[in-house]
């Protein structure tokens, strides 16, 4: 038994190193999976406060960080000091037992919640905050969709009483600057949340519920700035390309001329063009995508707020205007969106890789590929350059 017992013993620094050695690889390999990526996401930084709602998240966060990293750092450190000081060795394979020390049980069970409860009443109060409505907010609707989003500025005569309509857009938000916007969330598919760290925290986007999330960008340097979101709830194929985009217009008048070009139309000489490309006609693109001016039924249910959330695909009448596309995956340019129009499926994971010709029973979830469909590459280039023309 002591030959035993002593080689038990001479293992025990080896077993000890092993297992620190495992704990750094796991702690390097977390680091380094950590830093893999792209720079698609690189603007996304919640440690990087630029509204009100967001400043306020952030300070209570860093309130806590040093009394929680003190707390951590002990902790472990205890531990550490118990698995070294009272390791097995020769003399001691079985240490005192103790039990019933009333002292340390009342101490770690009270501190910790007096340290609890310490966090919660900031946390809460700073929660009841947030949930109520602002004053005098600009309202916009927002609908999750797979995989986008879609927006409906539903009370602009609020800031300007001339403009008697509602605006419909898509990925890309506009608001004006030091202006209080409260955000309905719906969802009829799954669930998504809308998140732009930079500006507020992140909202879950539920079907048959209505949540709300507000923000202000209220800092002078933030106008004429983007800012970037990210869907973070999984949603299918393409939940990591479910980006977004905001931008702080300059002024409030800024702000409201570009809503008033949201609203115009296109001429008929455009839709004539369209139909000869094939865009309303031959692809069938507004069985999917809603075109202003094209129909005037449609053109009042948008202007109404009754024609929302009613397509699949996002609105195309300014698409020229935004800098991105796809979900705001990729920056808008002829040669990219003309590859989207083509074969969309290669470049953003859809449910929709087959043609567009198919049954009434099959699903289609996301932009189809056209290809596919006998569409050519100058079709696509074509249609995107036509897209893509400033005249509206």
């Amino acid at each position: 038994m002591l030959r035993v017992r002593d080689m038990t013993t001479r293992s025990s620094p080896r077993r000890l190193l092993r297992g620190i050695s495992g704990v750094a690889v796991l702690a390097a390999s977390a680091v380094l999976l950590a830093a893999c990526g792209d720079d698609s996401t690189r603007e996304i930084n919640p440690l990087d406060p630029q509204g009100k709602v967001a400043k306020k998240q952030i300070g209570l966060l860093e309130f806590w960080m040093i009394p929680a990293a003190i707390i951590g750092v002990g902790v472990l450190g205890a531990t550490v000091f118990v698995a070294l000081r009272f390791r097995e060795r020769p003399g001691n394979e079985n240490p005192k037992q103790t039990h019933g020390n009333t002292t340390l049980e009342i101490g770690w069970t009270i501190v910790p919640a007096l340290i609890m409860a310490s966090m919660a009443v900031p946390t809460v109060a700073l929660i009841w905050e947030l949930d109520e409505k602002p004053a005098d907010p600009l309202e916009v609707t927002v609908y999750g969709k797979q995989w986008w989003w879609e927006y409906q500025y539903t009370n602009l005569g609020d800031l300007d009483p001339t403009i008697d309509y509602q605006v419909n857009t898509a990925n890309e938000l506009h608001i004006p600057p030091d202006q209080a916007v409260y955000f309905t969330l719906k969802s009829n598919n799954v669930i998504h949340s809308f998140w732009v760290p930079s500006l507020a925290g992140k909202k879950d986007v539920v079907p048959g519920r209505e949540n709300h999330v507000w923000l202000i960008a209220d800092k002078e340097e933030n106008k004429g700035r983007w800012y970037f979101g990210q869907c973070v709830e999984y949603c299918g194929l393409s939940h990591a390309d479910m980006r977004l985009r905001v931008f702080v217009h300059e002024t409030e008048a800024d702000f409201l001329d570009w809503a008033r070009r949201q609203h115009e139309p296109w001429s008929e000489a455009r839709l004539a063009r369209a139909d000869e490309l094939g865009i309303t006609s031959k692809w069938g693109c507004t069985s999917c995508h809603y075109i202003g001016g094209l129909d005037e039924t449609n053109d009042a249910a948008i202007a109404s707020g009754t024609g929302a959330n009613t397509r699949p695909g996002p609105n195309l009448t300014h698409l020229g205007e935004r800098k991105s596309f796809a979900g705001a995956k990729y920056d808008l340019d002829p040669e990219k969106l003309a590859e989207w129009i083509w074969h969309a499926p290669e470049l953003k994971p859809a449910q929709c890789d087959k043609s567009v010709a198919r049954s009434g029973s099959e699903t289609c979830v996301g932009m189809p590929n056209f290809e596919k469909s006998n569409m050519t590459e100058d079709e696509a280039r074509a249609i995107a350059a036509f897209l893509l023309e400033s005249e509206q």
